[in-house]
């Protein structure tokens, strides 16, 4: 599997933010669904969300996908400490709409999610994220 490097305000890998369709369609192929503003490949674990003019503006990757930043593995590290090194690079949004489920990081335009929490029963429950997403500059920060 191909590791994409997670890039703020730039993209995963070689797939950008601000970019057309085409080039997407050029270096990813036709995708395996769309709809009017976005394209689905790899069985939806990645999506490609296309702003009115069809430029990139938004890109969730599923924890299916070998997404690494500055060296950390985003899905095989726990949220915990995942969480922890993110901030001490930058500050979490304190207005999620998912608290415990969606951590947002405006000044990267990131965004992180995992659809439950741990609890005593299954501590591996929730442990790790199984989604990243990365918007355009001003994605998340317009806002605040």
């Amino acid at each position: 599997m191909e590791k994409l490097e997670l890039r703020p305000l730039f993209g995963f890998g070689q797939i950008k933010l601000g970019v057309q369709r085409n080039d997407i369609h050029e270096l990813l192929g036709p995708p395996n669904d769309f709809n009017e503003n976005t394209d689905y490949y790899s069985n939806s674990s990645i999506q490609i969300h296309y702003s009115e003019d069809g430029v990139v503006e938004f890109i969730e990757l599923a924890s299916d996908q070998n997404v690494v930043w500055d060296g950390i593995s985003i899905f095989f590290t726990p949220v915990v400490e995942l969480v922890k090194e993110l901030l001490k690079k930058t500050k979490q949004s304190t207005n999620e709409s998912e608290p415990g489920y969606t951590f947002t990081y405006p000044e990267y335009e990131l965004c992180f999610w995992r659809p439950t929490q741990p609890d005593e029963e299954d501590p591996n429950e929730g442990k790790y994220f199984e989604s990243v997403g990365l918007g355009s500059k001003g994605y998340f920060s317009s806002g605040i």
